[in-house]
Parts: structure tokens; C-alpha cells; sequence
């Protein structure tokens, strides 16, 4: 049987920044047939010009059901998520381009 796995906005505090404030939102991803949290995903900064880094943090969790996933679907997961942050840094600068903001 094939599984489906989705990306999903989160907005707990699920992180701890280097100064002890809680970073609140970010996204997760969800194994669709258990509603299970594989993976959390919180970025940290904005996005200012399309020069400047994403900064962020990604992280797998660990549980039963999670252990047999194996390397391939790491791999994808990662790739999974760069794709979301990098569309949606683009969707960040087309706006602030449409407005005319720096």
C-alpha cells in the first residue's frame, strides 16, 4: 500500500531559539492515514531580498511507526521542504515587488 505524507501549517511553539523565546508556527509534516507528526519544520528570520539566506530548523521525530521509513524517505522529506521554503520565499519577494517594497 502506498502512503501519503503532507506538509501542514503548525502553529504551536514546537522550538526553542538560541536567546529562550519559543518560536511559534512553522510546519509539519503529517503521515495522512495516522495523522502522525513525522517531521517538524520552523523557520527563523524573514525573508528580506532574494540575496539573503533562509534560515530555519528541521528535525525528525522519533516514535514506533517512524522507525522503518528508511533513508530514501529522509531524503525526500528533505527535498520536500527545501521546495515549500524556497516557493514560498518567491511568493515573499513577487509580493513585496508587486508593492514596490525593499
Amino acid at each position: 500500500m502506498r502512503e501519503r505524507f503532507e506538509w501542514r501549517y503548525s502553529s504551536g511553539p514546537f522550538i526553542r531559539t538560541q536567546d529562550g523565546q519559543k518560536e511559534s508556527g512553522g510546519l509539519k509534516l503529517i503521515r495522512v492515514t495516522t495523522g502522525e507528526t513525522v517531521a517538524v519544520y520552523a523557520g527563523l528570520g524573514n525573508v528580506s531580498n532574494d540575496s539573503s539566506p533562509v534560515v530555519g530548523m528541521f528535525r525528525f521525530l522519533v516514535g514506533e511507526s517512524l522507525v522503518n521509513l528508511g533513508e530514501e524517505f529522509e531524503i525526500l522529506a528533505v527535498l520536500s521542504i527545501l521546495t515549500v521554503v524556497e516557493k514560498q520565499r518567491r511568493a515573499v519577494i513577487a509580493s513585496k515587488a508587486a508593492f514596490g517594497i525593499n
